[in-house]
């Protein structure tokens, strides 16, 4: 190592202050290294204060002077000092090197981890005993890890135990709209399971086939992912292949076949079902069919002009077989259904298209508009018929009074026609010819209560 004589300095007889000019000793000196003085004489440093003063062990015996020159010469205790620094770092460190340096950390609480952060030192990773390691979040137990398996919040009772209010999801993507897997408790016994695709929230795959899908909009669709807005079971089969069936354990008492060939109505109704093309059938029943209607009751166009019949009023037919209120025009007659249990010729809207349906993205609003044409279109057809009771029991508007017993017969009502009663014991083979139906009794309403009975 060279010496250093960079500037001049300034030296006083019996001072242990050096002065330099032009000197930089700060990064070219250090005490214990020697100062050769202008008196020609070696003095040790006692320590370097700046780059322009130095401080020599013992008093400068040389005398005083300014500009004069010097030099600096390095000594064998730069390598005693490494030593002694190297002894005292591996002194300090040893602990270091014999733990973390093999691998080794301390086992930690869960307040303060054996493994945790400079800013947040109550959470990172401890020991939590035998064979078990957990992690702390914020002094808490996060998750912990034993033989039996892994526990969120809790000592894992089983291979994966969750024990957690709110939500667990797995996501695959980068929102958690993309989550492909999640779990979503609503209790501490209970939860439910979704796997979300476009449009599905839930979707139950089975060897690789999606069985079961609940969409965004609650819709559950079983054997399809197409989006619907109901509720839809579908399977492949051909005609009369069985689809879905409900019973007890032993077989099913209710079951749901395919059928190809549709032609039910239109109208707003609680359910519609097609029918089988072969067979012409839409339901087999074991035991009797019940309904809360009194007649069974046919749909008949009504006659150009004629306008709205109303309940239990009586009206005509003419000999085209449409209804009219005309009495010139009537070869039989007939009274209008007022709650009929079972209703035939339902096929008065069959030229228009089906319902339109509303989309899974579709409002309200813009589904209400889009739908109105086709409810006014179904109502204009709608108002060409009516139902006509053929079988059981009707109220009736009587014209006159009545009495239980009575036949009820149709009669003109100036150009109209309407209802009156006549005794059994008075009624012609004429006036018989032309009756509706027999009163059992009278109604509060003040209609007879009759038994239909075409002339």
């Amino acid at each position: 190592m060279t010496w250093y004589r960079t500037g001049t300095v300034t030296v006083g007889n019996g001072n242990p202050v050096v002065t330099g000019a032009g000197t930089a000793w700060v990064a070219n000196t250090s005490a214990g290294q020697a100062f050769l003085g202008p008196d020609a004489r070696v003095y040790e440093i006692a320590a370097v204060v700046s780059d322009t003063q130095l401080t020599l062990v013992g008093a400068y015996v040389g005398a005083s002077g300014a500009g004069q020159g010097y030099a600096i010469l390095p000594t064998q205790s730069f390598i005693r000092d490494l030593a002694l620094g190297a002894a005292e770092l591996l002194g300090t460190f040893g602990a270091v090197r014999d733990g973390i340096g093999q691998g080794l950390i301390g086992d930690g609480v869960v307040a303060t981890p054996g493994i945790r952060f400079a800013a947040d030192q109550d959470t990172g990773i401890f020991r939590a005993g035998a064979n078990a390691v957990g992690v702390a979040v914020g002094g808490t137990i996060g998750c912990l890890i034993t033989g039996t398996g892994l526990g969120v919040g809790a000592v894992p009772g089983y291979p994966l135990h969750v024990q957690r209010e709110g939500v667990c999801e797995l996501h695959v993507g980068s929102t958690q709209a993309d989550a492909v897997l999640g779990l979503a408790a609503e209790g501490s016994n209970g939860g439910s399971i979704s796997y979300r695709r476009p449009n599905s929230l839930l979707v139950l795959n089975n060897a690789g086939n999606d069985a079961i899908a609940v969409t965004a909009a609650g819709i559950m669709l079983v054997g399809t992912l197409t989006p619907s807005t109901a509720h839809t079971v579908r399977r492949p089969g051909g005609e009369g292949a069985a689809i879905i069936g409900f019973g007890p354990v032993a077989g099913e008492s209710h079951r749901f076949y395919v059928a190809s060939a549709a032609g039910a109505s239109s109208a707003l109704t609680c359910y519609s079902v097609d029918k089988v093309g072969s067979t012409n059938r839409s339901i087999n029943a074991a035991g009797t069919v019940n309904a809360s209607g009194a007649d069974y009751a046919e749909y008949m166009t009504k006659a150009p002009g004629c306008s709205t019949i109303s309940a239990g009023e009586v009206c005509g037919v003419t000999a085209a077989g449409l209804l009219t209120r005309t009495w010139t025009d009537a070869i039989g007659f007939v009274v209008k259904s007022t709650d009929p249990a079972y209703v035939g010729g339902d096929s008065w809207a069959r030229h228009l298209p089906p319902r339109p349906e509303q989309d899974e993205d579709e409002t309200d609003a813009v589904f209400a508009a889009r739908l109105a044409p086709w409810e006014a279109q179904l109502e204009a057809a709608r108002q060409t018929v009516d139902r006509i009771a053929f079988s059981g029991q009707v109220p009736v508007a009587v014209s006159g009074s009545f009495a239980p017993g009575d036949y009820l017969i149709a009669a003109a009502n100036g150009g109209g026609i309407k209802a009156i009663a006549v005794p059994e014991a008075d009624i012609s083979f004429d006036q018989y010819r032309r009756r509706l139906g027999r009163v059992w009794r009278a109604l509060d309403d003040g209609r007879a209560w009759t038994d239909v009975q075409h002339g």
